[in-house]
């Protein structure tokens, strides 16, 4: 099974279709509603992929801008 974290975009939120999808083909998704304007939302996020530790990150728009950094 593959484990991943999801990270949404800047204008979208939880639940998302995207996390549906994954986890219909099998996928273990871990997500988080994103607060991008809080100073330091990135080293949240890190902290929360550390904590699950997937072996896969997928974002959406900003989201993917996170998953790189």
């Amino acid at each position: 099974m593959v484990s991943a974290v999801f990270f949404h975009g800047l204008e979208s939120s939880l639940p998302s279709s995207k996390v549906v999808t994954m986890q219909e083909v099998g996928w273990e998704v871990n997500c988080r509603q994103m607060d991008y304007k809080q100073v330091n939302e990135y080293q949240i996020a890190e902290e929360f992929v550390l904590d699950k530790k997937p072996k896969v990150l997928v974002g959406s728009s900003l989201g993917g801008a996170i998953c790189k950094f």
